[in-house]
């Protein structure tokens, strides 16, 4: 078997260290692998955004390093856009969030472009401007030449698997895509976080890892086939659900910090028909593409409720929970939430103490856009309708209406909640690492703290050194990375 991977940038941690460590682990295997890795391939990344050629030469040293020292009988091949030909190609996009739509040889370039965009700046749609013009047509037209390039590539290699970290972002989601249109069998690579714990490395077969379909067959198998007893898996699938509402660590941040226990919103009347919508991060999902597009009944979340609260059945009040993710956050798909004006409508904000599960427990029906208040809402016994694609969708925790009729029926019967297998599955699958991750440590890629000249360095791994010191590297460079506009010019002018 041979493999291609790429790597994007070796500054990029921990996540070069977990392709690294990927590579020598299948070679140990006696996989054939080859390492296709940035050389300014491309203008800027998410470690550069401006395009530094200070910081770019930087990671191409320590890419050389790390070949060096980890990968001296394997194939690397270092890219270069000089190596590319011009491929410059105009498209058409008035707002940004029709990026999502261009292509290049059954390429997303586009989608991927957004999805780093939207990263950074937290802003998924908005009228282009002439910065942003002229940001965007200098990536799409790289990102051209570099599929034109990649298409090449992997017709020479002839690899049988494709091999990327993560793959969202423009970096290098178009290796997943032209896997798929060669026929290539792909592979995802992952860290595995938990809070306070190791990060470990896990792996996506065939798809990208937000795959809903692909999301909804692994929390599947891995409850099917792991070896505990059904209890002790009901028990570890329920502590998810235990953990989020007592405030302890699961698989993502605590949001309930600041929030009061039992606290109601002042004028909350239990003898109406409560019905609470808990939305999400619009930024999070509106790039992922894919299923998560697909079937939806509104195009925004602002629509979505919109249209609820228009469609109220008799006797009827609706709490929208804003995510407290969206905290001081200024984009239009947040602040015009609180321009929603109806007497059977309540706004809270992300940051009032007014409690979430508070809500859930008293609400008649609980409508969701992505939250994991869906899953959490089916667990603790409530009925819920799916208005938004969410990881769980096809796990049977909610209603999944295919029409707007079809919903406003639902606003109006007395839903049964759903069982909670579904649910039980989803939270086994992110309390129970165990099942998923790969524990070979061909390489060591987890952070650690150093202390260095009296002072605690943190962030540093094991494969960048500099005079064999991991906590010399990272203090020089991130020194240098504060001042590096100083000596070396920026490329790429970022509209932030």
């Amino acid at each position: 078997m041979r493999k291609l991977f790429y790597s994007v940038s070796s500054l990029h941690t921990p996540h070069t260290g977990v392709v690294l460590n990927k590579m020598l682990s299948d070679q140990k295997k006696g996989v054939e692998v080859v390492m296709a890795y940035c050389h300014r391939a491309l203008p800027s990344c998410f470690d550069n955004v401006h395009g530094n050629m200070g910081i770019c030469k930087v990671c191409m040293h320590m890419h050389r390093k790390i070949v060096r020292n980890y990968l001296p009988d394997i194939q690397t091949i270092p890219i270069s856009a000089e190596q590319f030909s011009p491929s410059k190609t105009d498209f058409s996009y008035d707002d940004i969030f029709d990026l999502k739509k261009i292509t290049y040889r059954d390429v997303n370039i586009g989608l991927s472009l957004l999805s780093y965009y939207v990263t950074i700046t937290r802003k998924p749609s908005g009228k282009v401007t002439p910065k942003h013009r002229a940001y965007f047509d200098q990536i799409l037209s790289a990102l051209c030449s570099f599929v034109d390039y990649a298409y090449q590539l992997v017709d020479e290699v002839r690899p049988d698997v494709i091999s990327i970290y993560n793959g969202r972002l423009y970096e290098n989601r178009l290796f997943y895509e032209i896997a798929k249109v060669r026929g290539i069998q792909f592979e995802s690579l992952e860290v595995c976080w938990r809070i306070n714990e190791p990060a470990y490395r896990i792996e996506f077969e065939g798809d990208l890892p937000l795959d809903i379909h692909q999301l909804t067959r692994m929390c599947h198998d891995i409850w099917n086939n792991s070896k505990r007893s059904e209890e002790e898996k009901i028990k570890i699938g329920s502590s998810f659900y235990i953990n989020r509402r007592t405030g302890k660590p699961t698989n993502d941040f605590i949001y309930i910090g600041q929030q009061v226990k039992d606290k109601l919103p002042e004028a909350f009347n239990e003898k109406e028909r409560n019905i609470v919508i808990y939305n999400s991060s619009e930024d999070e999902i509106v790039s992922l593409g894919g299923d998560w597009d697909e079937g939806n009944l509104f195009e925004t979340q602002l629509e979505a409720i919109r249209f609820v609260t228009d469609h109220l059945p008799e006797n009827s009040h609706v709490y929208l929970r804003i995510h407290p993710n969206l905290k001081g956050l200024q984009a239009s798909y947040h602040t015009d939430l609180y321009q929603l004006q109806s007497d059977r409508l309540t706004v809270i904000p992300p940051d009032s103490p007014i409690s979430s599960y508070a809500l859930m427990d008293m609400a008649d029906k609980v409508l969701v856009m992505g939250s994991t208040m869906g899953a959490e809402s089916c667990f603790w016994g409530k009925p819920v309708v799916n208005l938004h694609k969410s990881e769980y969708y096809y796990l049977n925790v909610g209603y999944n209406p295919q029409t707007r009729e079809e919903l406003v029926k639902m606003l109006g019967e007395d839903l049964t909640p759903k069982p909670k297998d579904g649910a039980l599955k989803y939270g086994y699958y992110y309390m129970a690492t165990d099942e998923r991750i790969q524990s070979d440590d061909a390489v060591p890629f987890n952070w650690f703290t150093v202390s260095f000249l009296g002072k605690k360095i943190p962030g540093c791994v094991e494969y960048l050194k500099l005079f064999g010191s991991s906590a010399l590297f990272k203090a020089v460079y991130s020194r240098f990375a504060d001042h590096c506009t100083r000596f070396f010019k920026n490329t790429v002018s970022f509209p932030g």
